[in-house]
């Protein structure tokens, strides 16, 4: 039993990392900027010399630390001289309730759609569960795994400073929880988190050569100065109304089930409500910022499961599985092949126009950060975009980025913008009903358009992405 056992646990880690290589091959769509302009933007201009780095990168706000992985890919694939298109693109994913948890995980359409992404939120994903692995309650201070899983909390931390939030709930419980005198934990989180802030020091001083502390100039930019609230504001239930139920979907009524489970669950449901609750505090919320709870919603969705089941009512059990599946089967193939797929192909088509010698210059007049860039078309050519930069040091309520002047007269903007070296236009279909845009565009022509999407909560990227070339 014993040897089917560990050769089942096997083909199962063996299937998983197939299913994933798969699963980051099949994603073709945006879903968010991040996953371009803060990771291998960055990095491609760090290893190849050129690409566009955001404000965030020069003021010294995010750590080197989360693009150590893209940095070393990158500079594997130069050293080798194997950075071919395909190459850069693809760095761009009880024993029954586990497998159940898994399975559910993997059928889950944010896991498929999100979790492969070139996101920071999913590098913290990942040492946000290894952490927990190491950090069980009522652990022996006296084992080596204490600082391991404390380390690893630490490397979250310094990855993304906002997931703190996610361990201020946890911290505490094992504080009050631990056996043994509690300055011997203080000692190992001070020792460790003392090593992780030198090595971010050190990376950080490196890349931006000079003595740079990341985390700070993240907390004095986003809470201090109230930058983060420039890229929108939430109301405080957005996480409870809109991203959990989103994140699970048909699992839904399996999670609040198992929530009725007389198992221990404590410690998981402290972490899932501490996480909420401190990133409902934030002003500025997204969906991926609560990425590390979603495996761990999907153990309770396992556990509810075969509470409600266990061995009976197979027919039940199956039409359950298949509900759960093809609706975010459904749902998870939309998202990667087809929603916002335009933004994505329009490079494609750009790089194919660079090597047969037809592009002198590139202007993006779309909403700032719209489409991906250098990291993506890997071709060192004149490209503008409309930038978005947040009023750093400037007073806010008088302040007009260049988007709110492009949307104010964006035909006035274009006649200024598009100079005699620009041969390329790439623009959304809603920008044509706008005035006068054609007659700014009046020495161009449409040469290629596609579909992006069926729809888009903010009315500047609807209809499809289109390419004016000028005329001959």
């Amino acid at each position: 039993m014993g040897t089917t056992t560990r050769s089942l646990g096997k083909e199962l880690w063996i299937g998983l990392f197939i299913l994933r290589a798969l699963n980051a091959v099949f994603v073709q769509t945006y879903f968010d900027p991040d996953e371009y302009w803060q990771t291998i933007e960055v990095a491609h201009h760090a290893v190849f010399g050129y690409g566009w780095l955001s404000w965030e990168w020069t003021v010294g706000l995010r750590s080197v630390f989360s693009l150590l992985p893209f940095m070393a890919y990158f500079q594997l694939l130069r050293l080798f001289s194997v950075d071919t298109d395909l190459a850069v693109v693809c760095n761009e994913r009880n024993e029954k309730i586990a497998e159940t948890s898994v399975y559910l995980m993997l059928g889950n359409f944010w896991n498929f759609a999100y979790s492969t992404r070139t996101l920071s939120n999913n590098i913290e994903t990942m040492l946000v569960l290894m952490s927990l692995l190491f950090l069980p309650v009522g652990i022996k201070l006296s084992e080596p795994k204490t600082t391991l899983g404390v380390f690893l909390m630490g490397l979250s931390i310094l990855n993304r400073p906002s997931a703190i939030t996610h361990w201020i709930a946890p911290l505490l419980k094992i504080f009050y929880s631990c056996s043994g005198p509690k300055s011997r934990l203080l000692a190992r989180v001070a020792i460790s988190a003392g090593l992780v802030a030198s090595f971010g020091v050190l990376i950080d001083s490196l890349y931006y050569g000079k003595l740079t502390i990341s985390w700070w100039n993240f907390v004095q930019f986003n809470f201090f100065q109230g930058i983060s609230k420039f890229y929108g504001t939430s109301p405080w239930h957005y996480h409870l109304v809109q991203t959990i139920p989103l994140m699970c979907n048909t699992t839904l009524p399996l999670i609040l089930y198992a929530l009725s489970s007389k198992a221990d669950l404590m410690f998981i449901l402290q972490f899932l409500v501490g996480s909420v609750f401190f990133n409902s505090l934030l002003p500025h919320k997204e969906f991926r910022f609560l990425a590390p709870i979603a495996p761990l919603l999907m153990v309770l969705a396992g556990l509810g499961y075969w509470m409600l089941f266990g061995n009976r009512n197979r027919k039940l059990k199956t039409a359950l599985v298949l509900l759960i599946f093809v609706s975010n089967v459904v749902m998870g193939v939309y998202l990667t092949r087809v929603h916002q797929s335009g933004v994505v192909k329009v490079m494609d088509y750009l790089r194919t126009e660079i090597d047969n010698g037809e592009v002198n210059g590139i202007h993006f007049a779309m909403p700032c950060h719209s489409t991906p860039f250098y990291g993506y078309l890997h071709r060192n050519v004149p490209m503008t975009f409309i930038t978005c930069h947040p009023p750093v040091g400037l007073p806010k309520d008088k302040y007009f980025d260049e988007s709110d002047i492009f949307q104010k007269d964006p035909a006035a903007h274009l006649s200024q913008t598009i100079t005699q070296t620009v041969s390329h236009v790439v623009l959304f279909e809603e920008l044509l009903s706008r005035p006068n845009i054609r007659d700014s565009l009046s020495h161009f022509q449409l040469c290629w358009r596609a579909f992006n999407s069926n729809w888009n909560p903010d009315q500047r990227r609807t209809g499809d992405v289109l390419v004016y070339c000028r005329r001959q």
